[in-house]
């Protein structure tokens, strides 16, 4: 697995994750009412981690997520909370792409036996200073034809996009 990018978890990005997202638990903001919590103390959005993984794969390995290849879109993501982020921890992420091989039954899987949507499949693990396994996935991504009117995947989500604005 290569090892790639690392940033540490401060109040500043826990703040702006729950206002991007809407999610104000407390046991993210409210250190009294975290005391008795799980971590004993306030943590990370699980989806922070997980975002920041993405983010880091995109920044420091783009051709894991096909940067750059017009028709190559996210096709599918699984993502594995392993242990609670704390304020403080500073996270790395390791990458593996798979193999896909054909099974009997015509489904396309990775070399680990996953079922893939075909494309790239890149597998991911974050990691706390101290080793410790935060965040797993898998992030799979699937390249698009040309429809029949010539128009390329993103292109033709823009229209469609557009015409159920107009329907509304």
């Amino acid at each position: 697995m290569l090892a790639i990018g690392h940033r540490t978890v401060s109040e500043s990005a826990i703040s702006t994750f729950g206002w991007l997202t809407g999610d104000y638990s407390r046991v993210h903001f409210d250190r009294h009412f975290s005391v008795g919590a799980a971590a004993g103390e306030t943590f990370a959005h699980g989806l922070l981690g997980a975002s920041w993984a993405l983010g880091m794969i995109t920044r420091e390995a783009p051709e894991r997520l096909a940067i750059g290849q017009k028709n190559s879109c996210l096709s599918n993501l699984e993502v594995n909370f392993s242990s609670i982020v704390l304020l403080g921890d500073t996270l790395s992420v390791s990458v593996q792409s798979s193999t896909e091989n054909q099974t009997e039954d015509g489904q396309t899987e990775d070399s680990q036996g996953i079922q893939t949507a075909g494309g790239q499949t890149t597998k991911f693990s974050m990691f706390n200073q101290n080793g410790a396994a935060a965040v797993k996935g898998v992030v799979q991504l699937k390249e698009y034809e040309a429809d029949n009117m010539g128009l390329d995947a993103p292109e033709l989500w823009a229209l469609t996009s557009l015409s159920e604005q107009v329907a509304d």
